[in-house]
């Protein structure tokens, strides 16, 4: 997700165990939820690095905060390098309709060997800076082309993995779980998007709607 301007993140406190959240403080504090022996690993961070450490879970502390897409990074890097996932409110509509402004999105790390044509990967994106979840509709070697399900025609440009920082494993909107775009449904996505043909087919099923409420509306 992402506009050409620079943004600022909202990270919220999840109710998903076993990964990381984030948790209003300064410093900042990622607090993963309790296993069953009822310990919490957290990791304090800063802009100028990250140490584990362990602390007690105390739900009352978990809260909301706005981060901009240099901490956005760091977050996800710090949570990710431990084999955890992460989530947070993904903001504009470059990736609708499988992913809507405000959606929850866990990320999860990932390995270059495992990346499919057709995942949603967030990463940053050069030269820019901002931290991007678009899906990727070409590889190469070593380097992926990535571009959000809701542009028509321009690409993000070729990413390398060390510009990777995890990839989109799941999508909550409301509470409940979005699958369509995840599945194996992603690899049609991404060639669609390929061949700048997927926003014109959303642009008719749109124009087919409106189509039938007026029709619907005229008979009432």
């Amino acid at each position: 997700m992402g506009n050409r301007f620079r943004r600022r993140h909202l990270l919220v406190a999840d109710e998903l165990p076993g990964h990381f959240c984030w948790v209003a403080r300064e410093p900042f504090w990622l607090l993963r939820q309790p296993g069953d022996d009822g310990s919490a690993k957290s990791m304090p961070g800063s802009s100028t690095g990250l140490e584990a450490s362990m602390l007690n879970y105390e739900p009352a502390r978990i809260g909301q905060h706005a981060v901009d897409s240099d901490e956005l990074a760091i977050l996800i890097r710090a949570a990710t390098v431990g084999g955890n996932a992460i989530s947070f409110n993904a903001p504009g509509g470059s990736m609708y309709p499988f992913i809507h402004s405000g959606d929850k999105i866990v990320i999860s790390p990932i390995d270059a060997r495992s990346i499919r044509t057709g995942d949603v990967l967030t990463f940053v994106h050069n030269p820019s800076g901002r931290v991007l979840a678009h899906r990727v509709i070409k590889i190469e070697k070593d380097r992926y082309l990535c571009k959000g399900d809701n542009s028509a025609y321009q690409a993000d440009g070729w990413i390398g993995f060390d510009d990777v920082l995890g990839r989109v494993e799941r999508v909550l909107r409301n509470g409940k779980a979005i699958r369509l775009g995840l599945g194996p449904e992603k690899l049609v996505i991404a060639l669609l998007s390929r061949w700048k043909i997927l926003v014109p087919i959303f642009d008719f099923r749109r124009r087919i709607k409106r189509r039938i409420k007026r029709l619907i509306s005229a008979r009432d």
